[in-house]
C-alpha cells in the first residue's frame, strides 16, 4: 500500500501527536476512546511516528479529555434539532464518525487547506458533512455557514496555540454569528506554559514551534476575550471517572497528579454557553 505524503510544517504536526495518542489507545484491549479509525488512518501515513515524545501517559489524557468532548456534543445535539458542529483544528481526529450525528446536523471540519486534503482521503465521505481548509483565524469561511442555527464548537487543543488576538477574534465572531449554542474545548493552565519555558520543548515541538500561547486559569481568562460566553462545566482531563478502563498505573498517575489543585487543573475541558 503506498502511504499518503505527510510534509508538514509547523503546528499541522500536532494532529500526529494526538493521532499517535488515539491509535496507541485504540491497540489497548482497556481502552478509553474506543477511536476504531485510529489505527487504520496512522497505518496510510508516511510519517515517522518515533519522533514523537515517547510520553505513554499522554496517551491516556488525551484519549479521556477526546471521549469527553465526544460526551458532551452527544448530549448537545438531541435537544437542540437542526444544530451544527463546527470542529475547529479537527486535524486528523474521527470525531464526526465517532459521534455520528442524526441526520438534520451538518458538521463542519475546518483544518488548514493541506490537512483537509490529507484527512479528506483518508475517512470516507458521509452525508451532512463538510470540509472546509482555511485558517480558523481567517474571517470568510464562518460567513460560508448559515447563522441562523444553534452550533456547538469543539476545539480540542487549537485555542491553547492561538494569539490571544486571533482568539478573542474567532470567539467573537462565532457569538456574533450564531445565535446561541455552545463552545467547548480543553486548555491548559499557565503553570503548564511557565514549565514548558523553562524546562523548554521536546524537540521535535522545539522544530516545528508547537507550544502554548493561551492559557486557562479560571473564567476570567475567557471573560477578558468575550464576556458574552458563560461557564457551564470545567473537568480535570485526569479526573479518575474519565478514565475508567484504564490500567492502574495510569489511575495511580493520576491520583498522584490531583493531590494540588494545581495539578488537578493543570488540564482541563471545558464547556461554555452563550
Amino acid at each position: 500500500m503506498t502511504q499518503l505524503d505527510t510534509n508538514f510544517a509547523g503546528i499541522r504536526n500536532s494532529a500526529f501527536v494526538t493521532l499517535r495518542a488515539r491509535w496507541l489507545d485504540s491497540l489497548d484491549r482497556r481502552s478509553i476512546l474506543h477511536d476504531s479509525w485510529a489505527n487504520s488512518v496512522a497505518q496510510q501515513l508516511n510519517f515517522d511516528f518515533t519522533q514523537l515524545p515517547q510520553f505513554d501517559y499522554t496517551r491516556f489524557t488525551i484519549a479521556a479529555r477526546s471521549r469527553l468532548l465526544d460526551e458532551w456534543v452527544r448530549r448537545f445535539l438531541p435537544d437542540h434539532p437542526k444544530a451544527v458542529v463546527l470542529d475547529v483544528g479537527c486535524g486528523l481526529d474521527s470525531r464526526v464518525l465517532r459521534v455520528d450525528p442524526a441526520p438534520g446536523h451538518h458538521w463542519y471540519d475546518v483544518d488548514f487547506p493541506d490537512m483537509i486534503s490529507l484527512r479528506d482521503r483518508v475517512y470516507p465521505e458521509r452525508s451532512e458533512h463538510t470540509s472546509i481548509g482555511a485558517a480558523v483565524a481567517d474571517p470568510g469561511w464562518l460567513e460560508s455557514i448559515s447563522g441562523d442555527r444553534p452550533v456547538i464548537v469543539v476545539a480540542d487543543t487549537l485555542f491553547m496555540f492561538l494569539p490571544d488576538d486571533e482568539l478573542r477574534q474567532f470567539l467573537r465572531r462565532v457569538v456574533d454569528h450564531f445565535p446561541h449554542g455552545e463552545v467547548v474545548f480543553t486548555a491548559y493552565s499557565g503553570l503548564v506554559k511557565q514549565r514548558e519555558i523553562k524546562k523548554g520543548l521536546p524537540p521535535f515541538f522545539e522544530r516545528n514551534d508547537i507550544r502554548i500561547r493561551w492559557t486557562y486559569d479560571g473564567p476570567d481568562d475567557i471573560a477578558r476575550l468575550d464576556d458574552r460566553l458563560r461557564l457551564v462545566e470545567r473537568r480535570s482531563q485526569t479526573e479518575l471517572r474519565l478514565h475508567h478502563g484504564a490500567p492502574l498505573y495510569d489511575k495511580l498517575m493520576c491520583t498522584f497528579v490531583n493531590i494540588s489543585p494545581q495539578g488537578r487543573y493543570a488540564g482541563t475541558i471545558l464547556r461554555y454557553q452563550f
